[in-house]
């Protein structure tokens, strides 16, 4: 593989099967593009502050993915307050991109590679976890937990 030198502005880190990939804005290219996280060799700050960007989001990265391309789903849940401090740490290993404060918790917004990995994830959290987008992704938490009950409801 040939080494190049990037100017990249980052927008942020996702996990997309067993690797993390830096989304960013390359200015060489001068387009949006994904770096996986082990083949960089080295970095270093250049001095930019997030407030002298362009205006280049990770919502834009992802809208400028070729649709028959797209790995990855938008996903939003609203999540109560008294689990936030748990998610806190996790968010981040399913493709978290944003979050609002909202009455009683907080609307995050992510983009997953995988729907049933990210349905099974958000069942540990019961019912303080909302799925608000995409419906797939209501109907496949919905699946689960109705297997899951079946298969503790054997001896019951």
């Amino acid at each position: 593989r040939e080494m190049t030198v990037r100017d990249a502005e980052p927008l942020g880190l996702l996990m997309i099967g067993d690797h993390w990939y830096l989304a960013a804005w390359c200015r060489l290219r001068k387009g949006y593009r994904m770096f996986r996280i082990d083949r960089i060799r080295e970095y270093a700050d250049a001095g930019v502050k997030f407030s002298e960007y362009n205006g280049h989001t990770l919502e834009a990265f992802y809208e400028s993915i070729e649709e028959h391309d797209r790995e990855l789903v938008p996903v939003i849940i609203r999540v109560s307050n008294e689990i936030l401090r748990y998610l806190d740490g996790q968010k981040y290993f399913y493709g978290w991109s944003s979050e609002k404060a909202v009455d009683g918790g907080m609307e995050m917004s992510f983009y997953s590679y995988s729907l049933d990995h990210f349905a099974r994830w958000l069942l540990g959290w019961g019912d303080a976890v909302e799925v608000l987008e995409p419906e797939s992704l209501k109907a496949r938490a919905r699946g689960l937990a109705e297997k899951t009950f079946r298969h503790y409801d054997k001896n019951g």
